[in-house]
């Protein structure tokens, strides 16, 4: 699928029950900001990875239809595996810092590349830490740019959220992003599987069952 391809079907997929996506969206937000407050950012080490990792999965099951979305899902997949999400989050930020001391242009171009990281954590149950980021290295490799590409075309809606003290944000912007890089992701797994990049052993055990099938999730746009 094409960016305009993957922005169109998450738009879909978002909006034909935009109460519910929105929500919980909203309260990924609130419980990330009041957790962030209430402990001075010491709980945001734990809460940050938990729920970055319950709102992928959240949007992965609004954007494939796979299975039925339920704002739960955010704690109870979010959190599970704790320490896992735990240390995919905070060694990709230590990687892209490290990497940063060399230039922001490094630092950013690594982020790129581990992009796809925290997806693979939380849509595999197995994958070691960094074994994800080595496999979001092979499943971004050749598609940097695009990647940024597909980052860049929300900056419009990125600085009218900005001119709304962040509400379109809450409301609209953040729930699409969210599902279109969810989008983005299933995409470029796509590709890395059908070149040989990846394999699905590489990413599920056999006993292990593919929630989100790149090869089967419904596109219909409506």
């Amino acid at each position: 699928m094409t960016r305009q391809e993957i922005k169109a079907h998450a738009k879909a997929t978002f909006t034909s029950n935009y109460g519910p996506n929105m929500v919980a969206y909203l309260i990924y937000s609130i419980v990330l900001a009041a957790a962030a407050y209430v402990t001075g950012g010491i709980a945001a080490v734990i809460v940050s990875p938990a729920l970055l990792s319950g709102i992928i999965i959240y949007y992965l099951d609004v954007y494939t239809r796979a299975n039925e979305p339920s704002i739960n899902t955010i704690f109870a997949k979010g959190f599970a595996q704790l320490d896992r999400k735990m240390g995919m989050y905070w060694w990709v930020q230590l990687f892209t810092f490290l990497w940063s001391l060399l230039f922001v242009i490094p630092g950013y171009i690594k982020s790129l590349s581990y992009s796809m990281a925290m997806y693979i954590v939380s849509d595999s149950k197995t994958v070691k830490v960094r074994d994800a980021m080595k496999l979001s290295m092979r499943m971004t490799d050749g598609h940097l740019f695009e990647i940024f590409v597909f980052q860049m075309s929300f900056l419009g809606w990125f600085m009218l959220s900005s001119l709304t003290a962040g509400l379109l944000s809450i409301f609209y912007v953040g729930p699409y992003y969210q599902n279109a890089m969810g989008g983005l992701y299933l995409e470029l797994k796509r590709r890395a599987i059908e070149s040989g990049k990846i394999t699905y052993d590489d990413l599920y055990p056999p006993e292990e069952t593919v929630s989100y099938d790149p090869s089967n999730y419904s596109r219909q746009d409506g």
